[in-house]
């Protein structure tokens, strides 16, 4: 159901002015991307200390292309998906939510810290294994535990190439979230998973 004029009548709907103003920072958003693409020491000059992660990033890349194009999934091809954006997912995504704290607390303990944590190595193994089954997509949070941290040592060891990470951003407590707060949880989720720029983010509010 379309939503009625403002007040007074005449001028844009609300409907249309969010949809103006959505349009118009997509857009700004993409022509930065673009420049930023283009010229990275952009990107650098607005935030120096991603220096380090972007190099790293390089360099994942380039053993990436060392390796060439990875062997063909044992899944079949509708079991992926490709959003609009090209980024391309496995429709079966695998869940950390059991590394939270809150799921996996041990039995009969009143210590929030005292939850199951696997051992690194083990982790890693089995997040492997996954992706080489064909399950190439995994869903996190920033309150999973050290399920980011686990992504990160993932690529630091096995490379991005064909793998999706996508988290959430909870923000705690109540009353506004400004443009601040928000950068900043982004921010913590990038350097936990040693990525320069998120896959996917899902927003709890």
């Amino acid at each position: 159901m379309a939503l009625p004029p403002p007040p007074g009548g005449g001028g844009p709907s609300r409907r249309d002015a969010l949809a103006a103003a959505s349009a118009a920072a997509f857009a700004l958003a993409t022509q930065q991307q673009q420049a930023q693409a283009a010229d990275p020491s952009l990107l650098l000059a607005m935030d120096p200390t991603r220096a380090a992660m972007l190099a790293a990033v390089e360099r994942r890349r380039a053993a990436a292309a060392a390796r060439g194009p990875p062997p063909p999934s044992p899944l079949p091809v509708d079991a992926y998906y490709t959003l609009n954006n090209g980024m391309r997912i496995c429709r079966l995504t695998t869940g950390l939510l059991q590394l939270s704290p809150k799921t996996s607390l041990r039995a009969g303990s009143t210590d929030k810290e005292d939850y199951w944590r696997p051992p690194l190595t083990r982790a890693l193994d089995d997040m492997k294994l996954l992706v080489d089954s064909g399950f190439t997509s995994f869903d996190v949070a920033q309150v999973y535990g050290p399920a980011e941290d686990y992504c990160g040592a993932y690529i630091d060891r096995y490379g991005k190439e064909g793998v999706t990470f996508m988290t959430k951003w909870i923000p705690q407590g109540s009353g506004p979230k400004p443009r601040e707060v928000v950068l900043e949880g982004l921010d913590s989720s990038r350097t936990r998973m040693h990525m320069s720029t998120l896959d996917i983010v899902q927003f709890y509010w």
